[in-house]
């Protein structure tokens, strides 16, 4: 529309509207050339765009309309790789997958190896209810897709849909699958679905018999995993032999107090394995304590490792070496308190079981002391001066002191609970000396006499 009288009337004022009219006409052509008209090739990006909308919106009319009628390809790359089977499959749209399926697309096609089948078990119920992704799967599998495909990740069909808890996939494609496939991370279906908190999923896997004591490769089984997140509801699925066995872990290298002491008498420093248990328990390195408790470490070997001898030990992986190392440092880290040392104080009575206990903790107290003087040693390295190292060194010779002290003191102790243990005579509680000494001749007496006092008055009268 040109702005302005027309310039043809004969009773227009040219003086007025010419400058006028020529300015507009100059803006209305700019404007046109801002907006030319769209090349073919723009035209068919904003149509596959188009095309993009309606699949996602369950437009099927429409989606129909741009194959048959405006003759796009069935397999059609609509953006990043994803074409009407794909996108219809994520969305559950069971007509659309029909339709795409009988007029020739490809079951197996995949954007980035993620295939059809895997997409339909990825949605959140939310997005498309399981009912209708386990209707997608039917027809996509009857139709020859394969369900053992794996993405860039070696993940699964199965695993994706333990992951979003769709259990109907699940239950659909257990029977298709491999139950003992693992992902690049050592993870397997029921690992997926323990990290994704599904518990209804894992009930059903674990009843199907998956493995519980698979370990991925940071070690770490699907159990383990659950008590790290703190899924309580997770763990209680699990059997209890599993359940029990980090406090079986714990009790793994108990030992009674008998056994310790018959061990300091003959001269021999107790392994204190239980102790190596529970910083290995901490530290999640669980999985190693059976290699520990064949090689018979100490606890003050253990506190004392190098990297290099946990290799040669036989802890192959560097990152299990580094875990344990740093374990060890944050233990060595922590100071002693004064009061880690058992005082026994003047004049207070104690039984022969509290010195045994007192001595026993004296002496684990010891070791770790001299396990932390080792490890000093032989870590000693990094960006520390010489006046540093001397004075760590300086440090490290006043504590070896400090535990030659309580050494001595504990072997005299030890000495003296032996001497203790052979001047306590141990009570006959079924000799006849102590029956004879507890017949109650007292009580005997007083009835006897009182029975007299009565007999007495009785033949009185």
């Amino acid at each position: 529309m040109e702005l302005g009288p027309d310039p043809d009337l004969s009773d227009s004022d040219d003086s007025f509207f010419d400058d006028y009219y020529v300015e507009k006409k100059h803006n209305y052509t700019s404007q046109r050339n801002v907006c030319p008209e769209l090349s073919p090739e723009e035209k068919y990006a904003l149509e596959l765009e188009e095309f993009y909308r309606v699949i996602s919106h369950g437009d099927n009319e429409s989606s129909k309309k741009f194959i048959l009628e405006k003759g796009f390809e069935v397999d059609t790359d609509l953006k990043d790789g994803w074409t009407p089977l794909l996108l219809s499959s994520c969305y559950g749209n069971v007509e659309l997958v029909k339709f795409l399926l009988e007029n020739g697309a490809n079951v197996n096609q995949h954007r980035d190896f993620m295939t059809a089948v895997m997409l339909a078990c990825s949605c959140p119920s939310y997005t498309s209810p399981f009912e209708k992704s386990l209707e997608v799967l039917n027809v996509l599998v009857d139709n020859g897709a394969n369900v053992r495909a794996i993405n860039r990740k070696r993940v699964n069909a199965l695993m994706i849909a333990a992951t979003t808890g769709n259990i109907l996939a699940v239950e659909y494609l257990l029977p298709l699958s491999d139950r003992n496939s693992i992902d690049n991370q050592g993870w397997t279906a029921l690992t997926w679905a323990v990290s994704n908190n599904q518990p209804e999923v894992v009930e059903y896997l674990l009843d199907e018999g998956f493995e519980t004591d698979l370990r991925d490769i940071r070690g770490h089984t699907p159990l383990e995993i659950a008590r790290d997140n703190g899924l309580n509801d997770i763990m209680k699925l699990f059997p209890k032999k599993d359940l029990d066995l980090g406090e079986e872990f714990l009790d793994y290298g108990k030992v009674s107090y008998e056994d310790q002491l018959e061990d300091l008498k003959t001269q021999i420093r107790p392994r204190f394995f239980n102790e190596v248990c529970k910083i290995m328990v901490a530290s999640n390195n669980e999985y190693l304590l059976q290699l520990f408790h064949d090689k018979n470490v100490t606890l003050e070997q253990f506190l004392a490792f190098s990297d290099e001898e946990l290799k040669k030990l036989g802890v192959v992986m560097p990152f299990q070496r580094l875990k344990i190392m740093e374990a060890l440092y944050k233990f060595h880290k922590r100071p002693y308190h004064p009061k880690s040392m058992h005082l026994c104080l003047n004049n207070k009575k104690v039984t022969n079981l509290d010195v045994a206990t007192q001595l026993i903790s004296a002496v684990q107290q010891l070791t770790a002391m001299e396990g932390s003087v080792k490890f000093a040693l032989k870590n000693l390295e990094g960006d520390l001066t010489d006046e540093d190292k001397e004075k760590i060194l300086r440090s490290v010779e006043t504590l070896k002191k400090t535990i030659e002290k309580y050494k001595k003191a504990n072997e005299k102790l030890s000495k003296k609970i032996i001497e203790w243990d052979q001047m306590t005579e141990q009570p006959d509680f079924i000799s006849k000396k102590l029956i004879k000494s507890r017949f109650p001749w007292k009580k005997l007496t007083f009835c006897l006499s009182v029975f007299s006092v009565y007999l007495y008055f009785k033949l009185k009268h």
